[in-house]
């Protein structure tokens, strides 16, 4: 929505900057499994959330006129602390339970992690909504609305939008996605606090 609304690029491009997230993903979980025999679950997981921790920082703090090159980077940042976390905690889990009930552990684990991220993407959405909402009422310009925005984040249909209303409806969107990151950033803090509740060491071998 960022890469749409406030530079302009269209869906290809909107894709592509969150392509490296998948591929230090792939390292992070190479890098996880390596430092999760060398320090234990709980340091393992604690450092991939404190590199998830400082990419939700960057992007919280990036300004309306970032260049394309800085969502690359931080993409790849937080794919790399993601690779780490997904990898470590799934090892924890099958490590907690018994051999022969290994098979639901892991669908356990998945299924909580889907419905984190349902509910997730209704907070972040409800949080979204309200600022626009909240923005669009206090607005004085006329054209500065739900609809003209939505036609400016469209590839399709952004010049149909009149030149005075790009940059309030730009500024507004900012706004949106600004509260949005700092409520992803202070999630991803609360979680490095409760990542102190997992084993110190891993453990592996017939239960």
């Amino acid at each position: 929505m960022w890469a749409q609304g406030m530079l302009g690029h269209g869906a290809t491009i909107a894709g592509l900057m969150i392509a490296p997230l998948s591929i230090t993903w792939i390292i992070g979980s190479f890098i996880g499994g390596r430092l999760l025999m060398k320090i234990g679950n709980r340091h393992t997981v604690g450092a991939g959330i404190l590199i998830t921790v400082l990419s939700g920082l960057i992007l919280a703090i990036f300004p309306s006129n970032t260049l394309d090159i800085y969502f690359y980077l931080n993409s790849a940042l937080m794919g790399l602390g993601f690779g780490i976390i997904f990898t470590t905690t799934m090892v924890t889990v099958q490590d907690a339970v018994p051999r022969y009930q290994t098979g639901i552990a892991t669908a356990s684990n998945t299924l909580f992690r889907t419905v984190g991220q349902t509910i997730g993407v209704a907070i972040f959405g409800t949080i979204f909504n309200s600022v626009l909402a909240a923005q669009f009422a206090a607005s004085e310009i006329s054209g500065v609305d739900r609809k003209h925005l939505n036609l400016l984040i469209s590839p399709k249909t952004s010049t149909q939008v009149g030149e005075n209303l790009i940059e309030p409806l730009r500024d507004i969107l900012y706004q949106g996605l600004h509260y949005v990151f700092w409520a992803m950033f202070l999630l991803a803090v609360v979680s490095f606090f409760l990542h102190f509740i997992l084993p110190k060491k891993h453990v592996s071998g017939e239960k």
